[in-house]
């Protein structure tokens, strides 16, 4: 025998017959990207500074053709400059990432803040 529906006045309706229930399409969920993936990353250190003085910064990419180069850089122990740059195609988010690297490490910069890389992943 099939289940009875309770209604409000938990009075027993008519039984349940399943070939008269609408049709629902039943589909599993889809992840989408909520999280951006790590392309390439680089830490930068100062080389002489009298304090710890650091430049992270990372090429990611999201589902859907995004990109974006995010930086973190300051003080160790204090809270950090963050900063974002959104780019829509790769070859540009990887330009500007590598030109921020070597902007940030050329010798003959003119801020007294001069970095060398520490980490660096491809």
């Amino acid at each position: 025998m099939l289940p009875s529906i309770i209604t409000k006045n938990h009075r027993p309706s008519l039984p349940i017959d399943p070939e008269h229930l609408p049709h629902f399409d039943v589909r599993l969920p889809v992840q989408l990207g909520l999280f951006w993936e790590t392309l390439r990353y680089a830490r930068l250190t100062t080389i002489n500074h009298p304090r710890a003085v650091y430049y992270d910064i990372w090429l990611e990419a999201m589902t859907g053709g995004r990109f974006r180069v995010r930086k973190a850089s300051g003080i160790v122990g204090r809270a950090p400059d963050i900063r974002k740059w959104n780019f829509d195609s790769l070859a540009d988010a990887t330009k500007y990432f590598t030109a921020k690297i070597q902007q940030k490490t050329n010798l003959e910069r003119k801020s007294p803040r001069k970095y060398r890389i520490d980490i660096e992943t491809r």
